[in-house]
Order: structure tokens, then C-alpha cells, then sequence
């Protein structure tokens, strides 16, 4: 589903496609070409990890795979990786979760 980053450093730098986040409350992208059916939001307020807040104004969808559509993506653009939302992803596939040290099922 998801290729994993081969280290630290690459997904710090956005090298990586999508990276599950158990902390992120929506799934979010800084890339707005990913996105289709781009709408117009109010303005949601992003964390970043340096402790800086952003704000997302728009939000869309993003295809992964055939089988795999994420709706309600937030664009942030400062962000430089692709996030999928544990929770969002949950709650959105009516799915359980369940990962260890070396690999995660959906």
C-alpha cells in the first residue's frame, strides 16, 4: 500500500510518497498537483514539527491506487512530506489498524 522510506533523514525531507502519522488529525499533502476536486475550506490550523503553525485553505482528494482514494486531503504549503491520518483512515474505511516495530496492517 504504502512504501516504506529507507531512513530518518528521507522522510524528514519529503523523499517519501505517504507516511502514516498517528498523530496528524487529517490527512495532508504540501504538493496541491496531487490533489483533485480542490475545494475551498475555512482555514484549519496545521502543527508543524518545529512548532510553527501553518494554515491549510483548501482540500481535495488524492488517488493512491486503484483501489485506494483519500478524500478530504489538506493541502499545507509549507509541508514537505504526504501524510495519511491513522485516525482519518479509520474512522474513513471503517478499518482497524494494527502495526508493530517492522510492519502495519490495514
Amino acid at each position: 500500500l504504502i512504501e516504506t522510506p529507507k531512513d530518518h533523514h528521507e522522510r524528514l525531507l519529503g523523499k517519501c510518497d505517504w507516511l502514516l502519522d498517528n498523530g496528524a488529525s487529517y490527512h495532508m499533502t504540501g504538493k496541491l498537483s496531487l490533489l483533485s476536486n480542490i475545494r475551498e475550506i475555512f482555514s484549519v490550523p496545521v502543527g508543524m514539527p518545529n512548532g510553527a503553525t501553518t494554515y491549510a485553505n483548501k482540500q481535495g482528494s488524492v488517488r493512491l491506487n486503484d483501489k485506494l482514494v483519500l478524500d478530504d486531503v489538506l493541502f499545507v504549503p509549507k509541508l514537505n512530506c504526504n501524510l495519511i491520518s491513522i485516525a482519518q483512515l479509520i474512522k474513513d474505511l471503517c478499518c482497524t489498524i494494527t502495526c508493530t516495530h517492522k510492519s502495519c496492517v490495514i
